[in-house]
């Protein structure tokens, strides 16, 4: 828990058609119950529970969800990478 609060921020990227990575939820710590239902992080133990500090991340502004729009896996425009990721949140 301390190693993920020691980073300035942690940039979670789902991208919106992704196929590869499934449930799409689990690229935001999200998975599915035993009825294959998607449940988001926010409803999880892990998150109520704060186990791997991501709430304390997250109140502090140091955890970012991004979606990437009509995109599949790891398929991004780079300008938008630049510009919505890298100058955004990690430069």
């Amino acid at each position: 828990m301390k190693n993920l609060q020691s980073l300035e921020r942690l940039v979670l990227v789902k991208y919106q058609k992704d196929q590869a990575i499934i449930p799409n939820e689990s690229t935001f710590f999200g998975y599915w119950d035993v009825n294959r239902s998607a449940i988001q992080l926010e409803e999880t133990n892990l998150w109520k529970q704060d186990r791997l500090g991501l709430r304390a991340m997250n109140e502090n502004g140091q955890l970012i969800f991004i979606v990437c729009p009509e995109a599949e896996h790891l398929e991004m425009n780079e300008r938008w990478f630049a510009t919505d990721i890298i100058y955004r949140y990690l430069v």
